[in-house]
C-alpha cells in the first residue's frame, strides 16, 4: 500500500493499513530523514487507543536499533505534551502514535519537528518518498532507550502559563471531559491546591471511546451538558482523545461554538493578558476575530483549513501571540507552537 500523510500525520485503520509491518517502514523512514540531519535524540509517546503502546514501542526500539538515543514515554500522553517535551526537554524530532478524533478502528503516527510543532510539508515528503525503501541497520548497543514520565513537568509549565490566583478566588466546580483519552486527570492536576473542584467523567481508558469518535463536538457533549446542569457547574470543558482540542459547555449546561471560544481565547490575551502581536486564523473560523483585531489593532493572518498552515505562520515569525481553527484547536506559540486543549482549557 501507498501510505501517505494527512493534515497532521498517517492515520489507518488497526490491522487493515496501521500494522507493525507499516509503522516499522514509516518508523525506518522517519530515522533516515533525521540521520541525514545529524539529529539523534528522540521522544515517542502514545495515547488510549487500542495498542497504541505496542505500536510506540515498537517505534521506539526502531530508532534505538538505528543508533538513535530515544526516551519512550512510560505511560499514555497527550499530543501537547509530546511537542512541549521535543521543544523544552531538546529533542531532535518526536513520535506521537495517535489518531486524535477519529473513530476507535484507526490509529496514526504524528511527527514532531524540533521545534515542537508538527513536521513541516518538507520533511513529511522526505519521509513519505523513503518508506519501504530504507534497510534495517541493526545498530543495537549504540543507541540508547530510556523511559521517562514527562507528565508532571508538562502539568506545571502549562500552570505558569496561566494566573493560578484567579482560581483561588472563589469556589466553584468544573466538569472535565477527556473523553477516555489521554488527557484525563491533566485539567484536575492543573487546579490544584486552587479552590476549583475539578468533577470527571469518561475519565478511564476505553479504546472504543464509548462507542463512538473521541472528538469534542456538540453531539458528543449530552452527557456533559447533563452533568454540568445536575451539579450546577461553573461549566464544562471536553478534550478529544489526544489532548489537543477543546471544547466548552457553559453554566446552563449549553454547548458554546467553537468559533466563539476561539473570540474569547483571542479577546482574552489581548484585553486581559495585554499581548499584541499577529494572530492566525484559518479561512473558516468566525469574522469576529477579524473584528476585534481591527479593534485592537493587530494583524490578523487567513490561512486555508488546517493547523500545519497556521504552524508555517508561526515558524516564519516570531510575533505570533495565537492561532486557531474553527474545530477547537487553539495555539500558544510563546508556549509551544502546537495545539493546546489543557492550557487553552484553563
Amino acid at each position: 500500500m501507498v501510505i501517505k500523510f494527512g493534515t497532521d500525520g498517517w492515520r489507518g485503520v488497526i490491522a487493515k493499513d496501521f500494522t507493525f509491518k507499516n509503522v516499522s517502514q514509516v518508523a525506518l523512514a522517519h530515522a533516515e530523514v533525521l540521520r541525514r540531519k545529524n539529529l539523534k535524540r528522540v521522544f515517542v509517546g502514545y495515547d488510549n487507543r487500542f495498542m497504541s503502546e505496542n505500536f510506540a514501542r515498537e517505534v521506539a526500539t526502531i530508532f534505538y536499533s538505528e543508533g538513535f538515543e530515544v526516551n519512550l514515554s512510560p505511560k499514555a500522553v497527550t499530543t501537547p505534551l509530546v511537542s512541549w517535551a521535543v521543544k523544552h526537554k531538546n529533542f531532535d524530532g518526536g513520535v506521537m502514535i495517535t489518531a486524535s478524533h477519529n473513530p476507535p478502528v484507526y490509529n496514526g503516527y504524528k511527527i514532531k519537528e524540533d521545534f515542537g510543532g508538527a513536521a513541516t510539508p518538507e520533511f513529511i515528503a522526505q519521509v513519505e518518498s523513503l518508506i519501504g525503501k530504507v534497510t534495517p541497520r541493526g545498530l543495537t548497543g549504540e543507541g540508547n532507550l530510556t523511559e521517562e514520565d514527562f507528565t508532571e513537568e508538562y502539568i506545571n509549565a502549562v500552570r505558569r502559563e496561566v494566573n493560578l490566583d484567579t482560581f483561588r478566588e472563589k469556589e466553584i466546580k468544573v466538569v472535565h471531559d477527556p473523553m477516555y483519552g489521554s488527557s484525563a486527570g491533566y485539567l484536575r492536576r492543573a487546579l490544584e491546591n486552587t479552590k476549583v473542584t475539578v468533577c470527571e467523567i469518561h475519565a478511564y481508558r476505553d479504546p472504543l471511546f464509548g462507542g463512538r469518535a473521541p472528538e469534542p463536538v456538540e453531539k458528543n457533549a449530552r452527557t456533559l451538558m447533563e452533568k454540568v446542569r445536575a451539579e450546577g457547574a461553573f461549566c464544562g470543558i471536553m478534550n478529544d482523545g489526544d489532548g489537543d482540542r477543546v471544547a466548552l459547555v457553559d453554566e446552563r449546561g449549553e454547548f458554546v461554538n467553537s468559533q466563539l471560544v476561539y473570540a474569547m481565547l483571542m479577546l482574552h490575551l489581548l484585553e486581559n493578558k495585554g499581548l499584541r502581536g499577529a494572530v492566525v486564523k484559518t479561512v473558516s473560523t468566525t469574522y469576529l476575530a477579524d473584528r476585534i483585531a481591527k479593534h485592537f489593532g493587530v494583524e490578523i493572518i487567513e490561512t486555508p483549513v488546517g493547523f500545519k498552515h497556521i504552524n508555517a505562520v508561526i515558524l516564519q515569525r516570531d510575533d505570533v501571540i495565537f492561532g486557531g481553527e474553527e474545530s477547537g484547536g487553539y495555539g500558544f506559540p510563546r508556549f509551544t507552537p502546537e495545539r493546546d486543549g489543557l492550557l487553552s482549557a484553563l
